[in-house]
C-alpha cells in the first residue's frame, strides 16, 4: 500500500480522503514541473531485472 498524506493544506484535526493518484513506475513530465534529466549528480545503473538487486543497484545505493 501507498500511503498519502497532505502537509501542505490540510485542515488541522480534519480526516480527508486524498485525491485521485496514478502511481508510475518512471518519471513522467507534468506541465509546471521541471525534470532534471542528465544531470552530472545524477546517479545510473547497469540493472537488468528492474532493480529488485538492492545491494547492486547504484539507483538504491544513493
Amino acid at each position: 500500500p501507498i500511503s498519502v498524506v497532505n502537509e501542505v493544506d490540510k485542515e488541522p484535526g480534519k480526516i480527508e480522503e486524498p485525491s485521485a493518484f496514478t502511481y508510475r513506475v518512471e518519471r513522467t513530465p507534468v506541465a509546471g514541473v521541471s525534470m532534471v534529466i542528465n544531470e552530472p549528480t545524477m546517479t545510473c545503473c547497469t540493472c537488468t531485472d528492474g532493480c529488485r538487486n538492492r545491494i547492486k543497484c547504484a539507483c538504491k545505493l544513493f
